[in-house]
């Protein structure tokens, strides 16, 4: 028998996905969810799928320590206000020391993809201000992402 087939034909789908949705119950972020290393959901992650491991009968189950730069994140929330209507975006993020006391007011450049403002972001001659540009990844199907980044 062929590997591949032999290996699919031993694969219980319904469990993995089961799993994968009770792995989904350790969050740092309530909305988005993510489990950064190093974080307390990782470290909860990582707890029960030890004991899932041993529960199903494998033998010599091992936690490792690792160091790592943990991180907590807790939330991003982009609100803006245009014409008298308030609208809140949940934002992902990524390992930075950003803070505010609640909502502050900042001004957004949206610098696209043709327009002159993306020669000046590009360049990094536009310290301290936020920026939002739209790409596209091939690598992912042709997946917008919309990004903003603070320089």
């Amino acid at each position: 028998m062929h590997t591949r087939e032999h290996l699919l034909e031993h694969l219980d789908i319904e469990y993995s996905y089961k799993l994968a949705r009770r792995m989904e119950q350790f969050r740092s972020n309530e909305v988005l969810g993510y489990r950064p290393a190093g974080s307390q959901a990782e470290f909860k992650t990582g707890e029960m799928l030890k004991k899932e491991m041993e529960s199903i009968g494998l033998s010599q189950v091992t936690k490792d320590a690792v160091t790592v730069d943990g991180w907590e994140f807790k939330k991003a929330v982009l609100a803006v206000e245009t014409k008298g209507k308030r609208r809140e975006f949940q934002l992902g993020a990524y390992q930075t020391d950003f803070k505010t006391d609640g909502f502050e007011p900042f001004s957004l450049t949206y610098v696209g993809k043709r327009n002159g403002k993306k020669k000046d972001y590009e360049a990094g001659k536009c310290r301290g201000n936020w920026y939002l540009s739209i790409s596209t990844r091939e690598m992912n199907g042709g997946s917008i992402t919309r990004f903003i980044r603070h320089i």
